[in-house]
Order: structure tokens, then C-alpha cells, then sequence
């Protein structure tokens, strides 16, 4: 069940930060931190009951974690550039 939900979080989040680096707003970069953290929080919870390879988990959450954050750096990039206009 922690599997599921760990999976859905994950891509839930990965569609939806892109979005928001398309069409930003503060509101919804919230959003994108709240599913990053239920993605790490059903991360953690997968590691403590099963027993993983904790360098496939690692590089997986790298590259999760890398995507995301250049979706909300982007966001934010453009969250400012249409402030100074």
C-alpha cells in the first residue's frame, strides 16, 4: 500500500511541478513542496519496512529531487521576471 501511494506522490508531483514551471504562482509552488515532502515522507516510511538497495533509492530520489527543483527554480525565475514588468 506505502508503495502506491510512494508512486503516485512521485508522479503526481514530477506532472504537476511541471506545470507549475509552465504556469507559476506562489499557491501553487506550495502545492509542489507538499507533494515533494509526501514523496519523501513514503520514501522513508518504504526504506524503514522493507529492506532496499539504498543505492538504487538514492539515485532515484536524486533524480526525482533534481527534476523537480529545476521545475520550481524555473517557476520562480519566471515569477520574478513578470514582477519587474
Amino acid at each position: 500500500m506505502i508503495i502506491t501511494i510512494h508512486i503516485a506522490f512521485a508522479l503526481i508531483s514530477l506532472a504537476y511541478s511541471t506545470y507549475v514551471a509552465i504556469v507559476p504562482s506562489p499557491k501553487r509552488l506550495k502545492f509542489v513542496y507538499l507533494l515533494m515532502l509526501g514523496t519523501f515522507a513514503s520514501g522513508v516510511l518504504l526504506i524503514l519496512k522493507h529492506e532496499v538497495n539504498i543505492t538504487q533509492v538514492c539515485i532515484s530520489g536524486l533524480a526525482y529531487t533534481g527534476f523537480v527543483l529545476a521545475s520550481i527554480l524555473l517557476a520562480k525565475r519566471k515569477m520574478a521576471l513578470m514582477k519587474t514588468l
